[in-house]
């Protein structure tokens, strides 16, 4: 029986990319709207690190990719509400513009109202906001 330099010497078999399709999956489905650009990028470039074609010789190195990217999706920082977006400035000065009251509104806000009162020569820096 005559023996092929095949037969003895086999090649590798395709790498086990399931886990690191896995954990694209879970980028993918990331709402973008709520994080930070700045984990966000890091999430891209995990995902973007993605060498496919790997045998299963270099399977230690494709779990090391499905790792950073799920490291990356644990990072994510979520975006800090700007505290003044939705709010409305109310302006309140008496007859006399003698004093002055200013006054932040959210849309939809509930709650109690207090005023306090604010040095006419403040009313400048207000009026011409």
């Amino acid at each position: 029986m005559k023996n092929s330099k095949n037969d003895w010497q086999k090649q590798p078999e395709k790498a086990d990319y399931s886990k690191v399709d896995e954990a694209i999956g879970k980028a993918q489905a990331v709402d973008r709207t709520k994080y930070t650009e700045q984990s966000l990028a890091k999430l891209d470039e995990a995902v973007n690190a993605v060498v496919r074609g790997l045998d299963s010789t270099k399977q230690d190195e494709i779990n090391a990719m499905a790792k950073a990217i799920e490291d990356a999706l644990a990072a994510l920082e979520e975006k800090q509400p700007d505290k003044d977006k939705g709010m409305s400035k109310l302006y309140f000065v008496d007859g006399n513009n003698k004093s002055m009251a200013k006054m932040n509104l959210k849309a939809g806000s509930t709650g109690t109202l207090s005023l306090q009162s604010e040095p006419k020569d403040v009313w400048t820096k207000y009026k011409n906001e």
